[in-house]
């Protein structure tokens, strides 16, 4: 034992007098750090905490915590796993965040392999996000890192979730835009909830072109990634309606590749339709068009929802163009001829198509509006919805 207290010491010496010439015109810092010399490993942890106390810490309180942290890096064989290493460690990390002190970061870096407990890494990590914005090195490691975890998870290993939480979050806060991979690609695993949480605000936060990494990811990556990248861009607080927009069209293009076996390209499709209505989206007009006959005839095999066929007519109406008129008034004049013949057709989607015809305006609807009107017979519900899409027609 007295053999193991005597290498620390002859350690620390060691380690302090080659640190000294650099800081040998800085009095404060020195006599902290003296102290922290002599003192013993939980003392140390207690010169940290009163330096931070002292009136002058802004002076030297960064330099002092980057100090502690090569003592913890050089004393991390025979150390790594000393409980009150581990709280040292943390309150110099912590320490050196709060200075802003960048100097900091390779040491924390460099800690992060050698020290393997999961409190330590987090609170490096946590550091991390704070000084390494502007280390190359600190990002390409902290990229690397995510990719191993992602292919070690994805082999069914269980890793330590804080430390990829912390890692995750630490990449949003560098920023740096060869991150977005890494994150995207936790996000198409099965990590608990609050990673993927964590794994999509951090892509926010990244400063980028988020819109075109997304768009690339809809246009030629799987089925599954071309729906979280969709999903993820639609409900992007730091995208605008245009980004969304040109993310929906190229999402609902990919969509109508499917040749009905990927549920995903389905959904994509789905979902895809809402946002271009809810936008007015009138670029993809010939797209909406394709989309609408697509699924109609997937409602007709009972394939697809009343929903979404309603939904693929609201599209039609947001488009607000001529060819959209004329592809909803030849089915609108299917069902008038079916209620000629008695045969009643599905009430809700009759006025999905009135409706959407009094959203576009077009004169061309008026005399299929008026049958149902003043003609045919349907339910006043009907009737009511035709004389108010009348009213909105342009001439």
């Amino acid at each position: 034992m007295h053999c193991i207290y005597g290498k620390k010491r002859g350690l620390l010496f060691a380690f302090y007098f080659l640190y000294c010439p650099v800081i040998a015109q800085e009095p404060i810092l020195i006599s902290y750090e003296r102290s922290f010399v002599k003192a013993d490993l939980t003392g140390k942890a207690g010169v940290l905490r009163d330096a931070a106390m002292d009136e002058r810490s802004g002076e030297f309180m960064g330099r002092l915590c980057n100090f502690a942290l090569n003592y913890a890096l050089w004393s991390g064989k025979i150390m790594n796993n000393d409980a009150d290493m581990i709280n040292l460690i943390g309150i110099a990390a912590r320490g050196a965040a709060d200075a802003g002190d960048t100097d900091s970061s390779e040491t924390l870096w460099k800690l992060f392999s050698v020290y393997s407990d999961v409190l330590t890494r987090v609170e490096i990590l946590n550091a991390l996000g704070v000084l390494g914005e502007e280390n190359t090195e600190i990002v390409d490691g902290l990229n690397q890192f995510l990719e191993n975890q992602n292919a070690l998870f994805h082999s069914g290993i269980t890793l330590d979730y804080p430390v990829l939480q912390a890692a995750v979050s630490a990449a949003g806060s560098l920023g740096n835009a060869s991150l977005y991979p890494a994150l995207f690609t936790a996000l198409s695993l099965a990590y608990p909830e609050e990673i993927l949480q964590t794994a999509t605000a951090s892509l926010n936060d990244i400063r980028g072109d988020f819109k075109g990494f997304l768009l690339n990811i809809i246009q030629t990556n799987p089925s599954t990634e071309k729906l979280i990248a969709f999903r993820l861009g639609a409900e992007s607080g730091k995208l605008t309606n245009l980004d969304k927009g040109e993310l929906a069209q190229a999402a609902l293009e990919a969509g109508l590749n499917d040749d009905g076996t990927d549920g995903s390209l389905t959904d994509l499709r789905n979902q895809s339709a809402r946002i271009l209505t809810d936008l007015k989206w009138v670029r993809a007009s010939d797209l909406a068009i394709k989309h609408f006959y697509r699924v109609q005839t997937d409602y007709t095999n009972a394939s697809a929802a009343k929903a979404q066929f309603i939904d693929a007519v609201n599209l039609l109406g947001a488009m607000g163009t001529t060819d959209a008129t004329k592809t909803l008034i030849l089915q609108l004049g299917l069902f008038n001829s079916q209620a000629e013949q008695k045969i009643p057709p599905d009430e809700d989607i009759v006025i999905a198509f009135v409706y959407a015809l009094g959203e576009i305006g077009d004169k061309l609807a008026f005399d299929d509006l008026l049958r149902i009107r003043d003609y045919l017979d349907y339910s006043e519900r009907v009737k009511t919805t035709a004389n108010a899409s009348l009213s909105k027609l342009k001439w």
